[in-house]
């Protein structure tokens, strides 16, 4: 995980620490929230960073080939192996992480949620092979 550092000129924002996890498509909400253009108003891909509404989650693919994907929300790193279809949960809520055994119901939607994000992954990568 990367930092992302959003600095004020006019003051108009406090000093905050915050924990969210968040992607590349987090960045444009958050900066229009900040100008002042409401979620509602544009049909956003990601989230701002300063909504407080539920967890936020970030997708990703292994950049090296080896055939994972996962999900980061702000305490629960889900990672799928897509050979095998194996999952591993990892609480993240310390400086490392540690194997999860958190409520099934929740491990249960992670991988739900990783199981879709590889069928929209697989379709988009399909049709952009098709042109």
């Amino acid at each position: 995980m990367r930092p992302l550092l959003i600095v004020a000129g006019d003051g108009s924002l406090k000093p905050e620490r915050r924990h969210n996890v968040g992607s590349h498509v987090d960045v444009l909400p958050t900066v229009a929230r900040l100008l002042g253009i409401l979620p509602e108003a544009v049909p956003w891909l990601g989230r701002s960073l300063f909504d407080d509404r539920g967890p936020h989650v970030a997708y990703y693919n292994t950049p090296w080939g080896d055939g994972r994907i996962g999900l980061w929300t702000d305490d629960l790193k889900t990672v799928r192996e897509v050979a095998t279809g194996a999952y591993r949960h990892h609480d993240v809520r310390g400086w490392h992480e540690e194997p999860s055994a958190g409520p099934p119901e929740r491990l249960r939607r992670a991988e739900r949620m990783l199981r879709a994000y590889h069928a929209l992954s697989q379709h988009v990568l399909k049709m952009y092979m098709a042109q």
